[in-house]
């Protein structure tokens, strides 16, 4: 952490990072970003949570601030950055679909009603090319206009 983090005097003496040294630590395996985001997302698994959505907004920041500093991520750490994400999709996944205390699924499939749910299943299994929500929404409006 005190490799990528210094105190900024033209800013009260806040901790600030630089841009340059946190874009290198990506090549890293391990890093502050991915530290942080497997301790959170535990913590949030933990508590019957996915924590994806944290993450993604806290990647998204990450951009900002590398596009804001003028500083370019190598082709190593994307690519890294892009299986760390994966890896956590992975994991939420694996969390959701455990025998014993699984995390709840958190999205609009959840909020369906069974019968609506089974349809959209079976209609995205048989129509790859059409969206889930969209199924669900066709689904949905076929059973109040009958």
């Amino acid at each position: 952490m005190k490799k990528v983090i210094f105190e900024a005097e033209e800013n009260e003496h806040r901790l600030t990072f630089d841009a340059a040294k946190l874009a290198k630590s990506f090549e890293e395996n391990m890093n502050v970003y991915f530290n942080y985001t497997l301790s959170y997302q535990k913590r949030m698994n933990s508590k019957q949570k996915s924590g994806l959505g944290h993450i993604k907004i806290l990647r998204t920041a990450l951009t900002d601030f590398f596009m804001s500093s003028g500083v370019e991520l190598s082709k190593i750490a994307l690519a890294k950055l892009g299986k760390w994400q994966k890896s956590r999709k992975r994991d939420d996944m694996t969390a959701k679909m455990k025998d014993i205390d699984p995390v709840k699924f958190s999205n609009a499939r959840s909020s369906l009603p069974y019968g609506i749910r089974k349809d959209c299943s079976y209609v995205g299994q048989r129509r790859r090319s059409i969206s889930l929500g969209d199924v669900c929404m066709a689904v949905e409006y076929d059973r109040t206009s009958v």
